[in-house]
């Protein structure tokens, strides 16, 4: 592949112009269950899709659950805040051990910049 091409499909992707291919109808299925967990709980997207192709969750293929994720328009921020206020209304955390628990991979795993987020939204840090 030359390096226009390269290019070309990097400035499509970038602007949303180009079109990903429809989800399988397995990966369909795994969206139906993402949802399902979304609507519950605040739940990063590392979480969502271990959940998903774990065998003590879903038990979908890694593949299909990380598709089936990427394919949904979800605020991870606001899904981290929501998941800070839960554990703010079992106890009281600091900042830092909130953050500590929101970032705890696989109970939790948000990404720091998310955890920041959602432990600031839900008061525990200054």
């Amino acid at each position: 592949m030359n390096y226009k091409k390269i290019i070309l499909l990097s400035a499509l992707l970038i602007s949303g112009c180009y079109e990903s291919a429809p989800l399988t109808e397995t990966q369909a299925n795994a969206v139906k269950s993402a949802k399902l967990y979304l609507g519950q709980q605040g739940i990063s997207r590392a979480g969502l899709i271990y959940q998903l192709s774990s065998e003590l969750g879903e038990g979908f293929t890694l593949s299909d659950a990380t598709t089936a994720v990427d394919s949904l328009n979800v605020n991870w921020n606001r899904q981290a805040a929501e998941s800070a206020r839960e554990y703010s209304s079992l106890g009281h955390f600091s900042c830092s051990k909130l953050i500590e628990k929101l970032t705890a991979y696989p109970a939790e795993g948000f990404t720091l910049s998310e955890a920041t987020y959602g432990a600031k939204r839900a008061g525990a840090c200054n």
